[in-house]
């Protein structure tokens, strides 16, 4: 009987063990994802600043640095009223006000 009782005892300590394992790998892989995740979420923020400001370069040789915006207020005046957002933009605000075209006008 001692020797029954010695192997469950046995096994019972192997699926602790087994179980204590588990545990610490598995809180050591979730450490190892976090530490993973804040590298990528840096990395990316790093490259987007450098692609940003690649972009703005290039914009800046393609348009000299004007923007239209810029054209239409030193034309019409620093007064006028330009949409920012929404389904309309500067091109659709000279139309509908300097050439007179009506909205929802489609040819």
């Amino acid at each position: 009987m001692d020797k029954s009782v010695d192997e469950a005892a046995a096994l019972v300590t192997l699926i602790l063990a087994i179980a204590v394992l588990g545990v610490v790998l598995g809180i050591a892989f979730l450490i190892y994802l976090a530490i993973t995740g804040v590298i990528a979420i840096v990395s990316f923020n790093i490259y987007y600043k450098i692609a940003e400001r690649e972009a703005q370069e290039l914009d800046d040789e393609l348009t000299g640095g004007l923007s239209t915006d810029n054209i239409l207020r030193s034309v019409f005046g620093p007064d006028i009223e330009l949409p920012t957002d929404g389904p309309e933009n500067t091109i659709d605000w000279f139309e509908y006000t300097v050439l007179g075209e009506e909205k929802g006008h489609a040819d």
